[in-house]
C-alpha cells in the first residue's frame, strides 16, 4: 500500500517546482532518521544525530553528484535517485548503531580498564568505532564485489526492460553503487563520532544508566 501511495505522489511531485526536491528529500532524511534511531534508542540523542548523520552522509552526495551532472536537476531523478541514496544511508545507520551498542556493552570491562589507566574516552572506545563503521559497510562492499555476477540490480535490470543500452545501464548502475557506498560511508562515520561521546559521563567515565538501558 505505501508503494502504490508513494507512486502517486511522485507522480504528482513530478508536476511540481524543483524546490520542492529539497523539502521531499529533507523529510525523507528525517524519517529515515527516526526509523533508523531505534537501533540505539537508549542513547541520549541518537535520532538527531541520526538525522544529521544520513543528513551529511546523503545530502553531500547528492549535492556533489549533482553538481557533477551525474544526477540531472530534474524532479524525477532527485527524488528517485535521492531516495536511493537516504534509503540506503538509512540501512546502514541502523546497522551501525546496532553494532556499535552492541561493541561497548560486550567490551565494557575492557573500556573500563583503559579508563583507569589513563587513556582518553576516545582513546578507550576508537577500536569498537572502527569495528562498528567496518562491520556496516560490508553489505555495501559486498554488493559492489558481486554486482552483474551474482545479481543484476533492480535500477540496471528496470534499464535494461526499458531498452537502454546494457553497457550504459551497468555503468549507470555502478555510479549508484559507489554514491550509496560514500553515502554510507560518511553516515556510519558521523554518527559514531556523535554518539561515541554520549556513552561517557562528563567526568569522562562510561555512563553506567546508558549502557544498562542498552543491555534492557
Amino acid at each position: 500500500m505505501q508503494v502504490v501511495v508513494a507512486g502517486a505522489v511522485i507522480g504528482i511531485l513530478l508536476a511540481a517546482h524543483l524546490a520542492w526536491a529539497a523539502v521531499v528529500l529533507a523529510f525523507m532524511i528525517v524519517v529515515a532518521g527516526w526509523i533508523s534511531m531505534k537501533r540505539g534508542v537508549a542513547i541520549p540523542g541518537v535520532f538527531r544525530s541520526s538525522v544529521a548523520s544520513i543528513g551529511f552522509g546523503a545530502g553531500a552526495v547528492i549535492v556533489m553528484m549533482t553538481l557533477a551532472g551525474a544526477i540531472e536537476t530534474t524532479m524525477r531523478d532527485l527524488i528517485v535517485i535521492g531516495s536511493m541514496i537516504i534509503a540506503n544511508a538509512m540501512k546502514t545507520n541502523s546497522l551501525v548503531l546496532d553494532r556499535f551498542t552492541g561493541e561497548v556493552v560486550s567490551n565494557r570491562s575492557e573500556i573500563e580498564a583503559m579508563l583507569s589507566v589513563g587513556a582518553s574516552p576516545d582513546q578507550a572506545i576508537r577500536e569498537y568505532v572502527s569495528t562498528s563503521v567496518y562491520a556496516s559497510i560490508i553489505p555495501i562492499l559486498d554488493s559492489i564485489k558481486s554486482l552483474g555476477i551474482v545479481q543484476i540490480p533492480g535500477l540496471m535490470a528496470g534499464m535494461i526492460i526499458a531498452g537502454a543500452n546494457p553497457i550504459y545501464a551497468a555503468q549507470y548502475q555502478f555510479v549508484i553503487m559507489l554514491m550509496i557506498f560514500a553515502a554510507g560511508g560518511l553516515t556510519v562515520v558521523v554518527n559514531t563520532i556523535l554518539l561515541s561521546r554520549r556513552v561517557f559521563t562528563d567526568a569522562k567515565q562510561l555512563d553506567k544508566g546508558v549502557l544498562d538501558a542498552i543491555e534492557s
